[in-house]
């Protein structure tokens, strides 16, 4: 499988990628071969990156309402004409095959272009109808629905954190219907730095010291504790934990307040691995951050990986099309960034 890495410096990061694949990809033609496989961005410094994102070839840049208008209309419209123009482009940016989240989720202009990429008639009028007000034009319908909060695409990534977006359908998803046809499943991982200087990056940290890059209790016989905040501008739809260490249990929590114990049965001397679906069942509420709390009495953690999987729509991926593709890297980090971003892909010839 080829890759391409790129370490951005200072944004808008420019680049340009040539697949040799004479097979149209499937994200912009609709057939059935999908070449691209992954694209990431990694954040491999020391400090923060703030909303950093790629655009291939000036595409799909939906992370707001105000980011979607901006690519939908032009000062020399007239209103009907961005009343047409509005309307026209929700709906061929969804696919009409009747699935939905039946609990309006999808009535969020950001959410149904990124991460849904279907609706029923009713949320694709009610986020239509918020676009348009967005611009001072009222809607077609003002008696269906309420106007509505718009997501942002935004997120924050920590030393060791990487934002992933995939093609591949997992079968994993939100909502309160049968599981839809066409949706990628990308994530997030995260690796705490196990530093000196813990409270920059977790919520909470108690009774711990780094010591060659390994937690170590400072007062063995009182319990410690050590708690990470996931954020995702993708809805969460699963996820697995991999630490390594000894003495302690893992939780999860939705609130940060309710903890419930993540089960695990194996041997205490090898490192766990700790599934985290069951907190995420797909006919619940749409969640987008969640707790994981470290704690024992005389614990070491050696490593911590955690493994967030979300729901993606496939029309708003970077996707790389045959031949030559111009990518732009960006974030609103004000300071150095240190970031690897890399994309994957298959190939293949035209059958002769």
């Amino acid at each position: 499988m080829p890759e391409h890495e790129e370490h951005p410096d200072t944004p808008p990061y420019r680049y340009r990628i040539v697949t040799g694949s004479e097979q149209n990809d499937g994200a912009t033609s609709g057939d059935n071969w999908e070449p691209n496989v992954f694209a990431s961005i990694e954040n491999i410094g020391k400090e923060a990156v703030l909303d950093p994102w790629i655009a291939v070839d000036g595409k799909n840049n939906w992370r707001t309402t105000q980011d979607i208008l901006d690519g939908i209309l032009t000062p020399q419209m007239t209103d009907d004409e961005k009343i047409v123009a509005i309307r026209a482009f929700v709906r061929e940016h969804r696919y009409p095959i009747g699935d939905e989240t039946e609990d309006g989720e999808a009535a969020d202009p950001v959410k149904l272009l990124n991460i849904y990429g279907y609706a029923d008639e009713h949320d694709t009028q009610t986020a239509t109808d918020q676009l348009l007000r967005s611009v001072g034009l009222a809607p077609e319908y003002p008696d269906i629905g309420n106007p509505v909060d718009t997501h942002r695409m935004t997120l924050t990534l920590r030393p060791g954190e990487t934002l992933i977006w995939e093609w591949e359908h997992r079968e994993k998803f939100h909502g309160y219907g049968a599981c839809p046809s066409r949706l990628c499943n990308g994530g997030m991982l995260y690796t705490p730095p196990i530093n000196t200087d813990p409270e920059r990056w977790c919520e909470a940290v108690d009774n711990l010291s780094a010591f060659e890059s390994v937690w170590h209790p400072v007062d063995p016989t009182t319990e410690s504790s050590l708690v990470y905040l996931i954020r995702s501008p993708y809805v969460i739809v699963g996820g697995k934990i991999v630490v390594a260490g000894q003495a302690f249990t893992v939780e999860h929590s939705g609130d940060g307040n309710r903890w419930t114990p993540v089960p695990y049965d194996g041997d205490p001397e090898r490192p766990r691995i700790l599934p985290i679906d069951r907190f995420f069942p797909s006919a619940s509420p749409a969640r987008y951050e969640y707790f994981v709390r470290f704690r024992g009495v005389n614990c070491t953690i050696k490593r911590i990986l955690i493994e967030t999987d979300t729901q993606m729509a496939p029309l708003s991926l970077p996707a790389l099309k045959s031949g030559e593709n111009e990518v732009v890297y960006s974030d609103r980090t004000s300071g150095p960034r240190q970031v690897r971003v890399v994309h994957g892909w298959y190939e293949r010839l035209a059958s002769r």
